[in-house]
């Protein structure tokens, strides 16, 4: 797969196993999606601890993307992980509140997507990316720039996105 330093367009492919390829086809897919204007990134997952959200590079990609009217939606069962584990993205997500859509997600009886999380990733110009990690157990992954692939996950994650509620807030008030 790819490294930290790897050029924007090396999204690999293809099916591949275990934590490395895991997280590498994560910073790929974003890193992809950010260079190439994506109008808008949807990202599953339970918890998004093993993303790469506070690294270096894939925030300076972010912050480069982050513009109107492009869309960031994160779906998760929880947030309090990601919280704890990326706290310069939370601080990037409260600066860049304006590209950011985040939904919490309980799992229904019988709701099961085919994959544990996923990226899918919709360009302006027609460009599509997705990866899907399909088995947690042996982090078994599927990346494809297949148009077709990305359609079927992006409609998922709209029937996904209605039967969720709005969560991990950019600011939260007290009183």
């Amino acid at each position: 797969m790819t490294g930290p330093d790897a050029a924007p367009d090396a999204f690999p492919e293809g099916v591949a196993e275990g934590r490395a390829a895991w997280q590498e086809g994560l910073r790929a897919a974003l890193l992809k999606a950010c260079a190439d204007g994506a109008r808008e990134i949807l990202c599953f997952d339970a918890d998004f601890m093993a993303w790469p959200w506070s690294e270096a590079g894939v925030l300076a990609a972010l912050t480069a993307w982050a513009h109107p009217p492009r869309r960031l939606t994160l779906v998760a069962t929880q947030y309090d992980a990601l919280a704890r584990r990326h706290p310069r993205f939370v601080a990037w997500r409260q600066r860049y509140d304006h590209c950011v859509a985040a939904f919490v997600h309980a799992a229904e009886p019988g709701d099961r997507p085919g994959h544990d999380a996923a990226l899918v990733a919709m360009g302006a110009s027609g460009a599509v990316l997705s990866l899907r990690l399909l088995d947690a157990a042996r982090l078994r992954v599927s990346a494809s720039l297949r148009a077709d692939e990305a359609m079927l996950l992006r409609q998922w994650f709209d029937v996904t996105t209605q039967r969720s509620s709005p969560g991990f807030a950019a600011t939260t008030l007290g009183l």
